[in-house]
C-alpha cells in the first residue's frame, strides 16, 4: 500500500565535469490488462457500486482521468505509462499492452462484492482479500479464449472503483481496494503456502499489479499514472524509498519510489532517483577517485554528451555518493498553481495549470488521459543538486 506523507529535501548547489554513459539494453514489458467488476452493491464504505464508470461522461475539460472509463481509457493509461518509462529510462524500457475484454464497455465479473476483498478488519484478512482478488480476477479472465497469458510479461488487474492509496485525514470509504504489486510470496503468506499462483492457461500467474479504474476522490483529483508507474517500478526491481509501516517518507518528492509518484497529483511522477537509475543499468555514473577543483554535471534530461548525468564518489568499499542535477528552474508548476488560485475561489487542478501555461507541449489520448509531458521533473519542488549517500550494506 502506497500511502504517502509528503516532505521536502533541502537542495545544495554544486558544479562540475566528466562524461556519463548510457549502457542498458532495452527491456520490453508486454502487459495483459484485465478489467474486472465486482458484484453490484450499495455499500457506503466503498466508492461507487462495484461497476465501472461507463455511462458517466465528464464534461470538465480540466478534469483528470475523465469518464467514461472504457477500453480506450485503459489503453491510454498503458500508453501514459509507456511514455513515462521511455522518457525516464532513456528508451531502455519499452512498454506495450492489450486491454481485455476487447469489447469497449465490458468487464469480467468477480464472484463477490468489493467489501469482501477488503473487510477492513485485521491485516491478515485484508491482505488475504487482496490476494484472492488477484486470483479471482485472473480466473475470471482465463475463461476468455482471447487471452493467452504466456504471450505477456506482466498482468495488471484494473478493478472498478477507487484505490485506497492516498492518506487523507478522514477516510469515508475504508473498504476500497489498495493498489499493490502481488507476488507468489504474498499469496502464499496470506492465503496458504500451498498456493502456486493464480491458475491460468494450464499454469499459474505468480505476480501482477492490482490497480483501480481511478484514484480520483470526491474532493481531490489524482491521476492514475503515478500509482501505475510506481508499481511497474517495483516489477522492475526498484525498492520503496519510504516506510509503509511507519508512514514516513525517505526521499520525498525527488523519486518515483517515494512521494514523487504523486507529483502534480500523479500527472508528473518523478523519475527514479540516481541510485535507482544506476541499479537498473539505465546509466553508468562517472567515477571520481581523485581530488578535482570542480565537477560539472548535466541537468537531468538534457542528454548532454559532454557531461555526466550522475557522478559517483567512493567513500569506502560499501559506501559512496551519487551526485545529480535535478529540476528546471524555468518551470515551477507549484508557483503557477498559487498564481491561478489568487484570481479565483476554487482550486485549479494541476491539469488546468499545465494546459494553461504549457498546453502546446502536452499529449492527450482519445479518452482525455494525459499521455506525456516533456519533463517529468516538472513536479519537483525546486531545482538544484541532489547528493545521495548510498550504503550498499543496507
Amino acid at each position: 500500500m502506497k500511502n504517502i506523507i509528503f516532505s521536502l529535501i533541502a537542495l545544495l548547489v554544486f558544479q562540475g565535469t566528466a562524461l556519463a554513459q548510457f549502457i542498458a539494453e532495452a527491456q520490453s514489458i508486454h502487459i495483459c490488462a484485465i478489467r474486472v467488476e465486482f458484484q453490484e452493491d450499495d455499500n457506503e464504505l466503498t466508492t461507487g457500486d462495484g461497476t465501472f464508470m461507463i455511462d458517466t461522461v465528464t464534461t470538465d475539460s480540466f478534469a483528470i482521468d475523465p469518464a467514461p472509463h472504457n477500453r480506450q481509457y485503459f489503453q491510454d493509461q498503458i500508453q501514459a505509462a509507456a511514455n513515462y518509462f521511455n522518457n525516464v529510462s532513456n528508451g531502455n524500457v519499452v512498454i506495450t499492452g492489450d486491454v481485455f475484454p476487447r469489447d469497449d464497455t465490458s468487464a469480467y465479473q468477480l464472484p463477490e462484492e468489493m467489501g469482501y476483498y477488503n473487510p477492513n478488519t485485521t491485516e491478515a484478512e485484508i491482505n488475504s482479500g487482496i490476494a484472492r482478488l488477484f486470483i479471482d480476477a485472473v480466473q475470471a479472465a482465463d475463461a476468455d479464449d482471447d487471452i493467452i497469458f504466456e504471450n505477456y510479461d506482466l498482468v495488471i488487474i484494473f478493478h472498478a472503483g477507487v484505490g485506497r492509496d492516498i492518506a487523507f485525514d478522514y477516510d469515508p470509504t475504508p473498504q476500497d481496494i489498495s493498489s499493490l504489486y502481488v507476488t507468489l510470496d504474498f499469496m502464499q503468506k496470506w492465503i496458504s503456502g500451498a498456493v502456486q499462483g493464480a491458475p491460468a492457461d494450464s499454469g499459474f500467474i505468480t505476480q501482477g499489479i492490482i490497480l483501480p479504474e481511478t484514484e480520483n476522490q470526491e474532493d481531490e483529483q489524482i491521476a492514475l499514472t503515478g500509482m501505475f508507474v510506481s508499481n511497474i517500478g517495483t516489477h522492475l526491481g526498484l525498492y520503496d524509498l519510504f516506510s509503509p509501516s511507519k508512514q514516513r517518507t525517505g526521499v520525498g518528492r525527488f523519486s518515483l519510489m517515494d512521494a514523487g509518484l504523486l507529483n502534480l497529483n500523479g500527472l508528473a511522477p518523478a523519475p527514479p532517483g540516481a541510485y535507482s537509475r544506476k541499479k537498473l543499468g539505465w546509466i553508468q555514473p562517472q567515477l571520481i577517485t581523485q581530488p578535482m577543483d570542480k565537477i560539472e554535471v548535466a541537468r537531468y534530461g538534457t542528454h548532454n554528451p559532454a557531461l555526466p548525468e550522475i557522478v559517483q564518489i567512493p567513500i569506502n568499499d560499501d559506501e559512496y555518493y551519487l551526485i545529480e542535477f535535478r529540476g528546471d528552474y524555468r518551470v515551477n508548476i507549484d508557483s503557477l498553481f498559487v498564481e491561478m488560485l489568487e484570481e479565483r475561489d476554487e482550486y485549479p487542478t494541476y491539469l488546468e495549470v499545465l494546459k494553461t501555461y504549457y498546453g502546446d507541449q502536452l499529449e492527450f489520448g482519445e479518452s482525455g488521459v494525459l499521455l506525456s509531458l516533456p519533463d517529468y521533473d516538472w513536479g519537483l519542488p525546486g531545482s538544484g543538486i541532489l547528493i545521495w549517500h548510498i550504503d550498499e550494506r543496507i
